[in-house]
This record gives C-alpha cells, structure tokens and sequence, in this order.
C-alpha cells in the first residue's frame, strides 16, 4: 500500500471534500499530479498568490482567480469534473460566504464529481461541512522506503557531479535507514541529501540517537551547536520554521547558518537572517573560499 493508492482509494469514495493537514505541500501535489495520470482525471491547484492552474498539464495560470470567492464560484458553475487542491485554504474558512460556496459544490458532488482537497499545516473543517469530509495522512516512511530515497539521493548525486563514484558505507546506511523512521519522507530525504555533502562520517555518526525528528530534541545539550548548511531559499525557510517549532534558540549554545558553496551567495544569506532578525549566527565555509575545496585543506 502506499500513498498514491490510499489517496486514489479516497477520491474515488464519492467523498467531497478531503482534508490534508501536512507541511509537504510539495509531495501532495507532487502526488496529485501523478494520481491524475493513473485515472485520467484533471487535477488543479490553487494559491491566493498565483490563482488557479492545472498541474497534470503544462498549462497558463488563471490569475483572474486568485480570490476565494473567485476560484469557488469557478468550480461550481463548471461542467468539467475534476480534482482541485487548495492550498493553505484554512485563513478562508472562517468566512461564510466560502463556507457556503464550499458546501454547495460538494452537494453538487453526485452530479458532477469536482473534488476539493484542501491542504494546509493545520485544518479545521466548520461544522456546516464536516459531515461531508474526509482526513488523508501521508504515511510516514518504512525503512525500505528509507533505504529507497538513500539509492535515489546517490544517483542524483553522482549525476550532478558527472558520475563521480559514490562511496557508501553499509554500516553507516544501514544505521542510517533506522535512525530516520518516525521522520517525513521529506525531512527524510532533505537529511540524506545534507549529509552528502560531508564526506568525513561525522554527519552519520551525529544521527545516531536520532529516533525521528522530535527525538533529536533528547540528544541536545546546552552546550551544543546547531548548523544549517542552506541551499536555497527553500532550504531557509524550512530552517527558520524549525527554529520555532523546536524552539532551538533556548535549547543551545549556538545556532549556525551556512551558505552552501556554490548554491546560494553568502551575501544573499546574510540579508535574510538580517530582514528576519533571526537568533543565529552566520558562517562561511572558509575552506572553499580560501582553498576552493582543494584537497589537503
């Protein structure tokens, strides 16, 4: 069993509205527009920032439908079935206009069939609609699964470093794939391709006692220091979430920031952590800069 059945699973219950409390936007819809190939049904996503567009196709964006009300009357006088993602909906849901708009293209369900999925980090469905809802959970990864992202992450490395060969230890994989059960196969993949970059050990060895990623919590010390090594803008963003979410600050000694050679500038980084006035402290990989990541440096 596994994501994409269940979800097709749901869809395909005549249930209306489905509910996604999950932070891995990108894997859902990554998934929707996979579940649209598999059945052959379109599927859109939507954003207040960007409107409505279809994802299963490489089509324009309706930016006239940015607006709630907007995308909601558009989905309801439609004659085509469908599924539509909502995403971060929830703030909407507290007017009842929307309420209303929701409720009416889901009892319109049986005669057309037109799909909302609504995903956000937290979702409480208003009473007017609940009994015509659903919950979807994302399963969280198996170790073969685990094992599974850790062979793609390799090939994707040695890809994008000209098929350098890849050398992995069994003992450190198989430690590994165990110590990161419990955590979301996007964090799961995120940690596998952080530690990719360092080719000492140390970056295994430090997950030893990781039993998922609130458990991380039980191993820090006062004393402790804390690195982020950061790609993108992506990779910003979901550190500077953790830092609240596991309240890092007040945890330990030190929080650093790092721009990753060649990914992102410094200076870039820099004005980030500065326009956020973020509690961490910003370091540069002095070994690529002085020595350009030559070896014996």
């Amino acid at each position: 069993m596994t994501d994409l059945h269940d979800l097709e699973l749901l869809l395909r219950s005549d249930i209306p509205i489905l509910l996604i409390e999950s932070l891995e936007e990108p894997r859902i819809v990554e998934l929707a527009a996979r579940l649209a190939l598999r059945i052959s049904e379109p599927v859109f996503c939507w954003t207040v920032t960007e409107g409505l567009r279809r994802i299963d196709l490489d089509a324009g964006v309706q930016r006239h439908l940015a607006e709630p009300p907007e995308v909601l009357r558009h989905i309801k006088v439609t004659p085509q079935r469908g599924i539509y993602l909502l995403l971060d909906f929830h703030p909407f849901l507290d007017n009842p206009l929307h309420v209303r708009l929701v409720k009416e293209i889901a009892q319109g369900y049986g005669e057309l069939p037109r799909s909302l999925v609504l995903v956000s980090h937290s979702l409480t469905a208003p009473p007017e609609i609940r009994h015509l809802c659903a919950r979807f959970d994302l399963r969280l990864p198996d170790r073969n699964r685990i094992l599974a992202l850790i062979r793609e992450e390799a090939q994707r490395w040695q890809h994008d470093q000209a098929k350098r060969p890849f050398r992995a230890n069994r003992e450190a994989v198989e430690r590994l794939s165990r110590n990161l059960l419990g955590v979301t196969e996007s964090d799961a993949r995120r940690l596998i391709r952080k530690l990719q970059h360092l080719n000492d050990g140390t970056s295994i060895l430090a997950l030893q006692c990781v039993d998922g990623i609130e458990a991380v919590l039980d191993c820090l010390q006062p004393q402790d220091q804390v690195k982020f090594v950061i790609c993108d803008r992506q990779d910003y963003e979901w550190a500077r979430f953790k830092l609240d979410e596991y309240g890092l600050p007040g945890k330990v000694a030190d929080i650093l920031f790092s721009p990753s050679f060649g990914q992102v500038e410094g200076r870039e980084l820099a004005e980030w952590i500065l326009e956020d006035n973020l509690p961490v402290r910003f370091q540069l990989q002095l070994h690529k800069l002085l020595w350009n990541d030559s070896p014996g440096h």
